[in-house]
């Protein structure tokens, strides 16, 4: 696990990037004068005498001024002569924009010491003049204070602060230079690492009548900025998106490349290196095309932060490098300091830590902000703590807390408290390190409670998933397994379960409550991963074995079992690293390795082996974490060969986590007007895509269960509708599993309709008691950090339903159709509950005989046409015994407490 939160690249900046510079003398200024007038040789000039540049460049500043304003500031008369060309009437002088900028272009890159030198004195004259009430300067005046103020808020901070409390009482008259200097009175906040202040001013600007849409813009980017920096992640990227769309409107590409930029960073701080790569290099090609270097560089900074994470670290050192000489460049200490601080990091994880700390403390002397000192501190701390100098690393993570906390930097805490807690640990304070992480967990957790967006809420737990797999691991060490089992639940699918919660907080249950739920006959089989590197940043796998920040970043990599019944709990080290699983592939080549015998058997012995009396059980609940998701339990096989699902044995459900599991609510359903089932199929067309049984399966399905059988030509919203008031659907069809998208993963229900996870997750309202997808790979999902399952099953469950019946690879037509119909049979006419039917169905199908199955197929209403091929010419063979035709089918299903 990633040890601190992202760098950020750069603190925003209110407007135009420029150089750091100071006030010139009036030598320097008369030197200057004489440099620029010879080095002035654009737009067709060819010769400027020294007063002609000086006139231009002062015009060019003012944008339009007379001959008395121009000549004060000039300190020389001559303003008519030199300007005759831009004479626009009544003595006054105008540059033509482009040229205007062209000119502020020349100046600034020739001499930036002169550039901020003119500003300010023009700043100047012009307040004076404002104050003795000659307000017809004052659209003059906003524009050279907005180039003046951008400049110093991204270079000279001090005297940015300083520009401010000089011309707070202006008295400004028009709404555009009013709002204008709100807006960097917000700034001091920022400056100050006073977020709140900030904050209240850009609420209060937000807030104002007719606010110019250039300002509002600016406005939403610099609070979605306060957000990212205090953790308020969804905030803040809806503030980008917003903010975009304004200067996309306004047709500026500077704001729009800062933009792209931010929401870079922010995509990059939840782990979407696909999204922020994606932003970046938008903001790239925009910095690119108009020139600006600085930015330029800033855009190569994060894109270096990606390369780290990626565990590239000779790219991430190249864009690091560059971002550090263009601030030599611009005479930006501050930005020099960002540079080595990310380079610190590197050589942090590539064992030379000497040279971390070297880069680091020069670091800390070149930052401006207390921003950054916290990161600086964090990883200060872990070189001392990889060198064996647990006193200074403490006295270093104290440092961060206290800066951290001061400045609201909410996002780094739970990083800083984890790592205090692993000092405390290996100093033996044992009491003090359970304190801390549960410091960091409570940070994480009220952090989480606003949050709306599910993706945002998933990205940022699994972030901290270090530090709930420390407590789960502290307490076990402790044999305090009660307290161990909790911290589980806190840690598992909990987006996932407020998700079924129909937006309500689940309770999260210990164990006193599940066991007082829990019915006698059943037992839960809880597992919980720990260390797994694949769902982790990719830097850590890059890590030297000899590194001895391996044992302070990364968790070991244990898997542990729980089981549960009514009367006690065991918690058992199955000694198995669960990274060992994560290279098999959740696609069929995982299923054809997974099933064979020695692994099965290798994989029970590890997995349930070691679990006493588990045949006296009626049921198990099975609930999987991380990699174990993709194992086939069902097919595991005792010593003897005997599977898990046998004659006799106990039924097998899944769950994702416990909570979902007891999270039973009870029907809505009317018998009147409701449909009892609605039974779905579509075999596709040509190609050998053609499913045969398809049909037959679901018009025996709607027979047996007395409900509707829909073919083709059903329109996605018609079986919305419809499956809104079922209490058993079944759809039988083709199903695809899309592991780059989990949510587009969808169920081909007609030639041209296809029925996504993502449309039933955000479109669906169910009540159904079962869902069965008889269709391919609709029990795959893809494990996101923090346990979070992306596919089929989280969109039906998510939208209401009791349980799901999918399955975990692709399965055999024919065999799918006789398992259902079994299934379904037993259901209606022995009364059963779905997982002791289907439990039945899988039995069945395992051991019956080719002739039996004519018997069996016989007694059905509608009789199919067994196709070639289907079933082998011996009547006595048991044609679908291999694992791979029936235990594919899983059932993951809440308490069912009918």
């Amino acid at each position: 696990m990633k040890a601190a939160t992202v760098l950020f690249a750069y603190l925003f900046s209110l407007g135009y990037a420029y150089t750091s510079a100071y006030m010139p003398s009036t030598a320097q200024d008369e030197k200057a004068w004489v440099n620029l007038s010879c080095k002035n040789n654009f737009l067709g000039e060819q010769q400027h005498i020294m007063e002609n540049s000086r006139f231009i460049f002062l015009l060019a500043i003012l944008g339009e001024a007379d001959a008395i304003i121009l000549n004060d500031l000039a300190g020389i008369a001559g303003a008519q002569e030199s300007l005759a060309a831009w004479d626009v009437g009544n003595g006054r002088f105008r540059l033509p924009p482009i040229q205007q900028q062209k000119y502020l272009q020349k100046l600034e890159s020739t001499d930036s010491q002169q550039f901020r030198a003119l500003h300010e004195k023009a700043l100047r004259y012009l307040s004076k003049r404002l104050k003795a009430g000659e307000h017809r300067l004052e659209f003059i005046w906003d524009g050279v204070f907005e180039r003046l103020a951008s400049r110093l808020y991204a270079n000279d901070r001090p005297a940015f602060q300083a520009l401010l409390k000089e011309i707070k009482d202006i008295p400004l008259q028009t709404p555009v230079a009013q709002q204008r200097r709100l807006f960097y009175q917000g700034g001091v906040g920022l400056v100050q690492d006073d977020y709140g202040r900030a904050l209240t001013i850009f609420d209060q600007l937000l807030t104002q009548e007719k606010l110019v849409p250039i300002i509002q813009a600016r406005a939403l980017n610099a609070r979605a900025l306060i957000y990212r920096l205090t953790g308020q992640l969804e905030d803040a990227k809806q503030g980008y998106q917003h903010s975009l769309a304004l200067w996309q409107q306004l047709g500026n590409q500077y704001y729009e490349g800062m933009v792209l930029m931010n929401m870079g960073i922010v995509a990059y701080e939840l782990r979407d290196y696909t999204s922020a790569d994606a932003n970046l290099r938008q903001a790239e090609s925009i910095f690119s095309e108009i020139k600006s270097a600085h930015w330029l560089a800033a855009v190569q900074n994060e894109l270096g932060l990606i390369q780290r994470d990626l565990g590239h670290w000779d790219k991430a050192l190249s864009y690091f490098g560059k971002f550090i000489e263009q601030g030599r460049r611009d005479k930006a200490d501050h930005h020099v300091g960002l540079g080595l601080l990310n380079i610190g990091e590197v050589l942090l994880f590539q064992g030379r830590t000497n040279e971390a700390i070297a880069a680091l403390i020069e670091a800390d002397q070149l930052l401006r902000t207390k921003l950054y000192a916290v990161d600086v501190y964090l990883y200060l701390a872990l070189a001392y703590q990889a060198i064996g100098d647990l006193a200074e690393s403490e006295k270093k993570l104290q440092q961060a807390l206290n800066v951290a906390e001061t400045i609201g930097r909410q996002e780094i805490l739970p990083h800083v408290y984890y790592h205090l807690g692993d000092v405390r640990f290996h100093q033996g304070d044992v009491e003090a390190a359970e304190q801390a992480w549960i410091q960091a967990v409570e940070i994480i957790e009220e952090t989480r409670r606003p949050l709306r967006n599910e993706e945002i809420k998933i990205s940022l737990l699994g972030r901290w998933q270090q530090v709930y797999e420390a407590l789960v691991l502290h307490f076990l060490s402790q044999d305090q397994v009660q307290k161990a089992f909790n911290w589980t639940e806190r840690a598992r699918a909990r987006a996932f379960a407020e998700t079924v919660s129909e937006g309500e907080r689940p309770f999260t249950p210990t164990l006193e409550k599940v066991q007082s739920i829990l019915p006698e006959d059943v037992m839960l089989i809880v597992y919980f991963t720990t260390g797994v590197l694949e769902q982790d940043i990719p830097m850590l796998r890059q890590l030297a074995q000899d590194n001895p920040l391996r044992k302070h970043l990364l968790v070991p990599a244990q898997t542990i079992l729980f089981s549960i019944t009514k009367s006690e709990i065991n918690a058992l080290d199955c000694n198995l690293d669960p990274n060992l699983l994560t290279s098999l592939s959740p696609r069929r080549q995982f299923s054809d390795r997974i099933l064979q015998p020695s692994v099965c058997r290798k994989l029970y012995q590890i997995l349930l082996g070691n679990i006493s009396a588990i045949s006296n059980q009626e049921q198990l609940i099975v609930i999987p974490h991380g990699p174990l998701h993709q194992v086939s339990f069902n097919a595991l096989m005792d010593e003897n060969g005997n599977p898990l699902i046998q004659p006799g044995g106990p039924t097998v459900t899944f769950a994702p986590s416990v909570t979902m599991y007891l999270q039973s609510r009870p029907r809505l359903l009317n018998a009147e007007g409701n449909h009892t089932c609605l039974a779905v199929g579509y075999g596709g067309r040509g190609n050998g895509r053609y499913l045969h049984y398809t049909k037959i399966e679901v018009n025996t399905v709607a027979k047996l269960m007395r409900g509707n059988a829909w073919h083709e030509g059903l329109y996605i919203e018609k079986l919305r509708e419809k499956a809104a008031t079922c209490q058993w659907l079944h759809i039988a069809c083709h199903g695809w599993f899309n592991q780059e998208d989990p949510l587009s993963s969808y169920l081909e229900i007609g030639s041209d309709s296809r029925l996504t996870a993502r449309d039933v997750l955000q479109n669906w309202q169910l009540q159904a008691r079962l869902v069965t997808l008889s269709a391919c790979q609709t029990g795959v999902s893809h494990i996101l950090r923090g346990d979070e399952p992306m596919g089929l099953i989280r969109a039906f469950l998510g939208a209401g339903a009791q349980a799901v019946l999918v399955t975990q690879w692709p399965v055999a037509d024919f065999a799918t159709f006789l398992l259902m119909t079994h299934f379904y049979q037993t259901m209606q006419e022995a009364k059963q509950k779905p997982a002791a039917a289907l439990h039945a169905a899988q039995c069945w199908l395992k051991e019956v005989t080719v002739n039996q199955i004519f018997e069996f197929l016989s007694t059905l209403p509608e009789k199919p046409l067994v196709g070639k091929g289907d079933l082998p010419p011996e009547h006595d063979a048991r044609p679908f015994e291999h694992p791979r035709f029936w235990a594919a089918f899983t059932l993951v299903s809440k308490l069912d407490l009918e």
